[in-house]
């Protein structure tokens, strides 16, 4: 390509033009305006304020439900916190000091960490396995 492309512009608007025809013309003239296109129930429902409102609310909704459900069964399903595991590590401890047997010590944490434990939670009997 020879010369800026301002020149190449210029050579291209100095063409020639091809004469249209006759026919084309007509046709094109004549030619019916296109149909509006039916607007589809999603353009209807994306546009529509009331239906964004209704989406934006079962949307809330339901994150609300799963909140609070979540909020229900995170305390039924938890496993002892550590003020649970510590409490047995010093027992254990405590235990081995005084020179108990290690079957009476893990009794003894059972019975002093089931009441921290839920209701619904794992048995304490399976949280005293720990100090074998």
């Amino acid at each position: 390509m020879k010369g800026p492309s301002g020149d190449l512009e210029r050579r291209l608007r100095g063409l020639p033009r091809a004469p249209l025809s006759p026919d084309l013309k007509h046709r094109v003239m004549t030619a019916d305006a296109l149909p509006a296109a039916d607007v589809s129930w999603r353009d209807r429902a994306w546009f529509s304020p009331a239906w964004r409102l209704a989406a934006a609310s079962a949307l809330a909704a339901l994150l609300l439900a799963d909140h609070w459900s979540a909020g229900m069964t995170s305390h039924a399903a938890s496993a002892p916190g550590r003020a649970a595991g510590q409490v047995e590590r010093e027992l254990a401890g405590l235990g081995e000091e005084l020179g108990m047997s290690r079957d009476l010590v893990r009794r003894m944490a059972v019975q002093m960490v089931a009441p921290t434990l839920s209701t619904r939670a794992p048995g304490a009997e399976e949280f005293g396995e720990v100090i074998r």
